[in-house]
């Protein structure tokens, strides 16, 4: 593997829940390195994480994308995994759950961190489960950001030395090098969480950050693009993300 060049602790599980939802959270918010498989070959990275009983449900995961040779628009996949021996290993037992497409939307330099978060089918997990996100290295060498103040021994990775042939559904056995970051020379936790809702919703709040304001503006546009199931994303409740949900949005906005 190779390498590139609001919170206020690190917990195995920050349950940031305001009115909204929890969040499963290893990171600091600000990486220190932006890692990679580098030019010509697959990459996946991801959190391994224990649920925490009542929250078992994932709706959306945000990731933080490195600048890395990458683009806006670029292509990536999030994908959801239950640990079917719940030994804190992804490599054996891990069971597939779901795999969503995607497209960057802030691919940033290390230290400037922006999360987006990706709407995916709602999914309840047990014991041990892993996040994670898939890039191929046509154009995307340097992906995945790592905050380095301190380590919870969670970061995984796997890699193939050739595009395609890294199995989403299996990616550790499909790999030509895996395993943990740290065993690798670096320690630390990828800027990657997993939502899950508590069965309330903030209309509006598209980025799940207890607020609407106009950082919701991107998300919202994805949402509406992509005719997401999202809550926040229904601004008007009608049971569908669509254009009649933009103007109730922008009056949120305002102030209306």
């Amino acid at each position: 593997m190779k390498n590139y060049l609001t919170i206020t602790a690190v917990c195995l599980a920050c349950m940031m829940v305001g009115d909204v939802q929890a969040q499963y959270q290893i990171d600091d918010g600000v990486s220190e390195i932006s890692l990679g498989h580098g030019a010509n070959g697959d990459f996946i990275f991801g959190n391994y994480l224990d649920v925490i009983p009542g929250q078992e449900t994932i709706t959306n995961i945000a990731v933080a994308i490195g600048d890395g040779g990458i683009a806006v628009g670029d292509p990536m996949i999030v994908a959801l995994y239950d640990d079917s021996d719940d030994d804190g290993d992804p490599t054996s037992g891990l069971v597939f759950i779901s795999s969503t497409p995607a497209m960057v939307e802030t691919p940033e330099a290390v230290g400037t961190d922006t999360f987006q978060t990706i709407d995916i089918p709602d999914a309840t997990v047990s014991g041990g489960f892993f996040i994670a996100v898939f890039m191929d290295g046509t154009n995307n060498p340097f992906p995945s950001k790592l905050d380095q103040t301190t380590t919870e021994m969670r970061a995984w990775f796997a890699e193939n030395d050739f595009i395609g042939n890294l199995d989403i559904m299996d990616p550790f056995g499909s790999a030509t090098l895996s395993g943990l970051a740290d065993d690798f020379g670096f320690p630390g936790n990828w800027l990657l969480r997993a939502n899950v809702s508590d069965g309330t919703c903030m209309p509006g709040d598209v980025n799940l950050d207890g607020e609407v304001n106009l950082l919701d503006v991107t998300p919202f546009v994805d949402a509406v693009t992509n005719a997401s199931t999202q809550c926040e994303a229904d601004v008007n409740q009608d049971g569908f993300v669509d254009l009649l949900d933009v103007t109730p949005f922008v009056e949120l906005l305002s102030g209306g």
